[in-house]
């Protein structure tokens, strides 16, 4: 979607993906776990490899995450993300 608003040359639309959006699918979802349920859920890897792709081009202009009271969780989880992201590039 975002490479089409690139296209149409539209500068004020952005988009912004989660860290577990790019380091975890839903074959990570090994049984019916609450602790995976968020929105949007998770996809398949074909899905995470188009987020990733989306940074490197620079589609996704941030990366974010609800801290919903769990500050340390968060940034523990974003230090991950980082790190796995910076083995992809």
């Amino acid at each position: 979607m975002m490479e089409i608003v690139k296209e149409e040359g539209l500068d004020n639309i952005t988009a912004e993906v989660c860290p577990h959006h790019f380091i975890l699918t839903s074959d990570d979802i090994k049984c019916d776990d609450p602790n995976y349920k968020m929105n949007p859920p998770l996809r398949t890897k074909k899905d995470v490899d188009a987020l990733i792709r989306g940074l490197k081009d620079g589609s996704f202009k941030v990366i974010s995450t609800a801290l919903s009271g769990m500050w340390l969780l968060a940034l523990w989880e974003l230090r991950q993300a980082l790190h796995c992201l910076i083995l992809h590039l």
